[in-house]
């Protein structure tokens, strides 16, 4: 029980030290990037009653052409995707899932 205890405790202090300093992590945003509708695609989406202020956009979907990447397609089913910085430029990487090809794209 001593050790259960001691281990519960060390694993409390790990995470209040690492929680204490977010802004060490921060990177600056790059302003010249704007998430507008860049598919050729409307949104297949509408906000319900309550949540008009949200912004829908499309990023991609299947019909479009990548102009640095033309043989490229967007295939598949995607259930899950998400944006997060690319730390070797200025822009973002969007990762998604395609469950039922179970494959991984990444665009750029």
């Amino acid at each position: 029980m001593k050790i259960v205890s001691f281990l519960s405790a060390t694993a409390l202090a790990f995470l209040a030290v690492g929680c204490n300093n977010d802004e060490a992590t921060s990177f600056p945003i790059n302003e010249n990037i704007s998430f507008e509708n860049k598919s050729i695609e409307p949104a297949f989406v509408k906000p319900m009653a309550g949540f008009e202020n949200i912004g829908i956009r499309t990023i991609i979907s299947s019909t479009d052409v990548l102009s640095q990447s033309p043989d490229f397609v967007y295939a598949g089913q995607p259930d899950g995707s998400g944006l997060f910085k690319d730390y070797d430029n200025d822009g973002y990487i969007m990762l998604t899932n395609h469950e039922i090809t179970k494959s991984v794209s990444r665009v750029y």
